[in-house]
């Protein structure tokens, strides 16, 4: 049995990862002592600066996270509490106009959808996860350009109904402001309930969008079974958004790492923006709540934010029997505050910061 040193004094400007390491190998019942001291040893050691240093406030949300995992109650402080006095709008205001993970994402994902329905006078979009609609929004705004369109039906698949009646409201405002029909069809379900072969209009040309969406299917097996159901309905374009990274694991040493190599690159972007230090760590404290899902939750059956890496994403389109073509969403790479966004041959384009690939593009069809 590996011999623990206790008592032992972090430096305040401990090494998080390192930390994480050490802390994978006291997961046994045994260790209880040991791993709830080297925690408290994390928390203490990242709070003081945290405001002003990523790796320190990454060190204290994911460490605090996991104290209440093990232990049943985190800090003193509710977590997120030191946000509220950021604006939400200012934050999705900065999320959508600066950080390059959702602006150029959306922007590449809404050119592709544009490009598709470009070809067709009859469109059927199946939007899974369409929140309240936002991206749907923008991509209404782009067809009033499409006069060749004659119909256009959105199926907005969300299980949260509040979100879902507002999408409903918003989309068909629309109505009078476009040159083409405009049908819109809520369905209040998540996506592993629905049967997606009643609510297709086979008239139309589908195209399906997935963005953030897939990975809160809890299953294996349910997210084959759905991705298989939409590739029978040989849609135009498949288009699914995802962050590239292992969340999906109940391999908690491995999800600890994955989760710091993932967030702490979100973080260093975060930190580049054209921002205030009260708006970035606002986003940050945005992105934290992630991470309580990812590591505070004992019961894995209870975990929400169940990422996966491109490649499994990929293996499952392949399986289904879908072709990915990267090209159809970019050519030509760029970078945007040190991220590099560029089309890889397997079918999809990625987000890279430094070592990191963090989001990933698929475009199947």
């Amino acid at each position: 049995m590996q011999t623990v040193i206790k008592n032992r004094n972090i430096n305040s400007h401990c090494n998080v990862r390192n930390e994480l390491h050490k802390l994978g190998q006291l997961l046994e019942p045994q260790h209880f002592n040991e791993r709830n001291e080297l925690l408290e040893e994390m928390i203490a050691a990242c709070t003081a600066g945290k405001e002003q240093d990523s790796e320190k406030l990454l060190g204290y949300l994911m460490a605090s996270n996991l104290h209440k995992r093990f232990s049943g109650t985190g800090i003193t402080e509710n977590l997120y509490d030191s946000s509220n006095g950021v604006s939400q709008i200012r934050l999705f205001d900065i999320l959508i106009h600066q950080f390059p993970f959702v602006k150029y994402g959306q922007e590449i994902t809404n050119d592709a959808i544009i490009n598709v329905m470009a070809q067709h006078d009859q469109v059927c979009i199946i939007d899974i996860g369409i929140g309240l609609g936002t991206q749907m929004l923008h991509i209404l705004e782009r067809a009033k350009e499409l006069t060749h369109l004659r119909k256009l039906t959105i199926v907005g698949i969300e299980p949260f109904e509040n979100a879902l009646r507002t999408a409903e409201e918003k989309i068909k405002q629309y109505k009078d402001q476009v040159g083409f029909e405009l049908q819109f069809l809520a369905v209040p379900q998540y996506i592993e309930q629905t049967d997606l072969s009643r609510l297709a209009d086979t008239n139309s040309a589908i195209i399906v969008n997935a963005s953030l969406a897939l990975h809160h299917i809890k299953t294996d097996a349910d997210r084959n079974r759905v991705i298989k159901s939409i590739r029978n309905l040989n849609p135009k374009a498949f288009l699914l958004i995802e962050p590239n990274v292992n969340h999906f694991t109940n391999d908690l040493a491995a999800r600890m790492l994955n989760c710091y190599d993932h967030f702490i690159g979100i973080f260093r972007v975060i930190d580049r923006l054209d921002a205030s230090m009260e708006d970035k760590n606002g986003l940050k404290l945005f992105f934290g709540r992630e991470m309580e899902d990812i590591l505070s939750k004992a019961d894995d059956e209870e975990r929400f934010e169940k990422h996966e890496p491109v490649s499994a994403w990929l293996h499952r389109l392949h399986q289904s029997g879908f072709t990915t073509n990267a090209t159809a969403l970019l050519t030509e790479p760029k970078e945007v505050l040190g991220v590099k966004i560029q089309p890889y041959q397997k079918g999809y384009v990625g987000f890279t910061e430094q070592q990191e690939t963090i989001l990933a593009i698929l475009f199947a069809f």
